[in-house]
């Protein structure tokens, strides 16, 4: 959970001292986050050198601020309660895979073999 996170609201001509047209930006750390997650991967030998790796993630993140900028709004400024909810950047669930092949020894001894051994 992230807490006291920069947010900048900006106020477009907050009054009649300002031009018309004008913006003030108030920057002011009271914006939060939160990110929950569920992680999980799978990894298999296929045969004698390859594997396979799967991995899933379902996640939700939440926040009141996802870039720390609020645009124009009117002279007042509102509270960031009611901004609360899902992220900008927020991804419901993601995917990837892999193989992996171990490439046999090059070499028996020198520095080829270092660079190519396989196990300890």
């Amino acid at each position: 959970m992230g807490q006291d996170l920069l947010r900048q609201e900006g106020l477009l001509s907050p009054n009649t001292s300002f031009q018309p047209g004008t913006f003030l930006y108030v920057t002011q750390n009271d914006a939060r986050s939160t990110y929950n997650s569920l992680q999980l991967q799978y990894r298999r030998p296929l045969v004698s050198s390859l594997q396979a790796l799967l991995s899933y993630t379902w996640s939700h993140s939440l926040d009141d601020a996802s870039d720390d900028t609020v645009g124009a709004v009117s002279n007042t400024i509102f509270s960031n309660k009611n901004d609360w909810g899902s992220s900008a950047f927020d991804v419901r669930h993601s995917f990837s895979g892999a193989l992996t092949y171990e490439l046999p020894a090059a070499a028996k001894s020198g520095a080829l073999s270092v660079v190519t051994k396989t196990g300890p």
